[in-house]
């Protein structure tokens, strides 16, 4: 019996926290779809595959400008046509020359400045004018200005949400490794577990962890396995021995305590688990247990 815990005291909560932390928990690794990793952990970093924008563009709906005037206020040139979102113009853009272009435009080679098109007065089909000065370079977002190719976007461990998935998508990512979920199992102990209201009579209740429990993992998007067993020796030691050569992580709610039916502690040992802890300075829920197997990811974590 190692570890820590009754034998010298009731532990802390922060303590039984630590030595949680303490245990091994490699997980495999699995390569999904980005769009099948959704609330899933990254095993190894993402890099982006692209620029940010992957071509120089405009920022704002306007006009793209070849200009090398100093001051540009009353300015004017000669307008060009227009480059429709999805499209590009192949021709550079002449000294004095204007577009019209569209937010997320590629910008034509040649642009000096991209004017928004609340300072821009059309004066003919040809011709426009600007009401005020703008400086060089203004609206113009560059190739690679918000990420560039090779440059680190999410870490190990990191949880892929909503928004870092539209991220990792914008920046061409199209699977990513992403650990395997645990396989977790929950066991409920006890004779006292009632199945129908007819049992209620005999002094059983309903049971009421297995489903807390079962629901807050599927709210962390984890599916685990109920499983009811009776107050025996033998159910419990035999279910210890089935359960941990399949499952990564085995959560009892009873059977801990010092009752004379509280069988789990000496099955967990009988059947090659090590204490990591025993008791904890809580209430309710004081006789806390934790045990592992061998340096495997096998845990038991034992909730009265």
């Amino acid at each position: 019996m190692s570890g820590c815990g009754a034998e010298k005291g009731l532990i802390s909560i922060d303590e039984a926290l630590a030595l949680i932390q303490t245990q091994p928990k490699t997980l495999t690794a699995e390569t999904l779809a980005l769009g099948d990793s959704l609330n899933r952990y990254l095993a190894k970093a993402v890099y982006s595959e692209v620029n940010l924008p992957s071509f120089s563009q405009s920022a704002v709906d306007g006009y793209a400008i070849n200009c090398s005037l100093d001051d540009l206020q009353n300015a004017s040139f000669k307008l060009n046509g227009e480059i429709k979102a999805g499209t590009v113009s192949e021709l550079p853009l002449q000294q004095n020359h204007a577009i019209r272009i569209f937010t997320g435009g590629k910008i034509p080679e040649g642009t000096t400045h991209v004017a928004r098109q609340e300072i821009v007065i059309l004066e003919s089909a040809d011709q426009i004018r600007l009401s005020e000065h703008i400086k060089p370079h203004a609206d113009i977002r560059f190739t690679g200005e918000e990420v560039q190719q090779g440059q680190q976007l999410a870490d190990v461990g990191q949880k892929i949400n909503i928004g870092t998935l539209a991220a990792l998508s914008m920046a061409g990512v199209q699977s990513l490794d992403v650990f395997c979920k645990p396989k977790v199992a929950v066991v409920i102990t006890g004779d006292e577990v009632a199945k129908t209201p007819e049992d209620l009579q005999s002094g059983k209740v309903f049971d009421a962890n297995g489903p807390l429990l079962k629901a807050w993992f599927k709210d962390y998007g984890q599916d685990v396995e109920i499983i009811h067993i009776a107050d025996t020796a033998e159910q419990v030691s035999a279910c210890f021995e089935q359960l941990k050569q399949k499952y990564d992580v085995i959560i009892t709610t009873g059977g801990v305590s010092v009752g004379d039916y509280d069988f789990v502690r000496p099955c967990a040992f009988e059947t090659g688990f090590q204490q990591v802890f025993w008791k904890v300075k809580q209430k309710p829920g004081k006789p806390l247990f934790l045990l592992n197997i061998h340096k495997l990811m096998v845990f038991i974590i034992v909730i009265y």
